[in-house]
């Protein structure tokens, strides 16, 4: 239990379906190259993050889009993980035409071959695989066509060192990417990260495996923390709410109501970095997650379809509409795994946290003590009053606001004797936003 609840417990629930002062606005990229022997290191701009980081290395890459936002964050946390991930990812052939053109593009350079008239399942792959081996050796990883004669599909590994490396697919309907490779233990990483250095609240990751991604999505969903993650499997996008074994679906049906997933068929644009790096340095209650344009992110092309189905799995999309490129996805966007929009849960961890600093001060800013009586009392809802009316001020409240108290008199003799003070109580409604609007015209001559 931390200091904080110790002193002031507060639960928050939601009738609808210790950080610092900064704390909520800060990012924390979870890497694994190993440039320093801490475990975390803090950078306000991308020259420091340079001075540090190859920019080749992932740190890098996702730190340079967080920076590139505007507004952006004030500070970004760079936190090494000691179990290096090697990525593995496997490219199926989803249908087979004669003189089409198959893409896989590897770290952002596009390799493509073109089908004959006798295209094959196994042609395809081969070719594919000859097209890309060169650049997969290049950035350390090896490729070869593996499988059942028919069905044969390309594997892409990175090394031992846990280089990272992007694969994207051009045509997803032609084409099926899948990321899988194991989670070499993402939540010891993360708890030994947070003891160092707990001045952090959004998390990236970069190695999105089905298997890291809900793995880090249950540590963020125990540890009161925020998770953006891009997936870009193709089944997010290409499949129904049939297919159980999509990441998107598997978030769902989790249930987690801390993990925003945002899908895209390019990992190396790192469309999760921009959405935390554009969202964050806004004040918790003020703003909404859908309809952001991130800085330096392309769109993904989909279909309706493909946006259909990622929304329906509450998957978010980065997408074009009327000429701007804007963050969507169920309700129009801003959505978690669990069904909620993602400022809600912020704004709902900063009234609480800044709700336990207002009382902690009460008891620590001034010798004198806060009486067992009905006055001491009303010092408490004071407090809760004051945050209260912050929560409105800055947007993720609206008036009118409750607060109930007891009487000193009332209390449990036991409590009065350990000086617990218990059944205060507030309701406050969400000032909620305005996502979507419907509106009847008639036109008359």
């Amino acid at each position: 239990m931390s200091t904080l609840d110790q002193i002031a417990s507060i639960q928050i629930s939601l009738a609808s379906s210790g950080l610092s002062q900064v704390g909520f606005g800060v990012p924390l990229i979870l890497g694994y190259t190993p440039t320093w022997i801490e475990r975390s290191r803090t950078y306000t701009d991308i020259d420091g993050v340079a001075a540090d980081f190859a920019t080749t290395a992932v740190e890098y890459r996702a730190a340079l889009v967080l920076f590139g936002q505007n507004p952006r964050p004030e500070k970004v946390v760079i936190g090494r993980g000691s179990n290096k991930p090697t990525q593995r990812y496997r490219v199926y052939v989803s249908s087979v035409a004669n003189s089409k053109r198959y893409a896989v593009s590897v770290n952002g350079t596009e390799y493509a071959i073109t089908s004959d008239g006798t295209a094959t399942n196994d042609e395809i792959v081969a070719a594919l695989e000859a097209a890309i081996d060169p650049a997969c050796t290049a950035g350390g990883a090896t490729a070869s066509v593996v499988g059942a004669v028919g069905s044969q599909y390309l594997e892409i590994v990175g090394n031992a060192a846990g280089n990272w490396i992007s694969i994207s697919v051009g045509d997803i309907a032609y084409l099926k990417l899948v990321q899988d490779h194991a989670d070499p233990g993402i939540a010891a990483d993360l708890d030994a990260i947070r003891l160092e250095n707990d001045d952090w609240y959004g998390v990236h990751t970069s190695f999105n495996s089905s298997a890291m991604v809900l793995a880090c999505a249950a540590w963020v969903e125990a540890n009161k923390k925020l998770y953006i993650v891009e997936v870009c499997d193709s089944d997010c996008a290409t499949v129904s709410e049939s297919i159980a074994t999509d990441i998107l679906k598997q978030l769902k049906n989790a249930a987690y109501f801390r993990t925003g997933a945002i899908y895209h068929g390019s990992p190396i644009v790192f469309a999760d970095a921009g959405w935390l790096g554009r969202c964050l340095p806004l004040a918790p209650g003020s703003e909404t997650w859908a309809f952001k344009t991130l800085a330096g992110v392309p769109v993904s092309t989909l279909t309706d379809t493909h946006k259909t189905n990622s929304a329906n799995k509450y998957g978010n999309y980065y997408s074009t509409v009327a000429g701007r490129n804007v963050v969507l996805g169920h309700n129009n966007g801003g959505v978690v795994s669990g069904n909620e929009f993602i400022d809600t849960i912020r704004f709902r961890d900063w009234l609480q946290i800044r709700m336990q600093e207002r009382l902690v001060a009460l008891f620590t800013g001034t010798d004198e003590k806060t009486p067992y009586t009905d006055a001491g009392i009303a010092r408490v809802e004071g407090q809760v009053r004051a945050q209260l009316q912050d929560g409105v001020d800055v947007g993720g409240l609206s008036l009118p606001f409750t607060v109930t108290v007891p009487k000193a008199a009332s209390a449990n003799p036991t409590d009065r004797a350990n000086r617990i003070l218990r059944n205060v109580k507030f309701t406050a409604p969400l000032a909620g936003a305005i996502q979507k609007i419907f509106i009847v015209g008639t036109l008359t001559v």
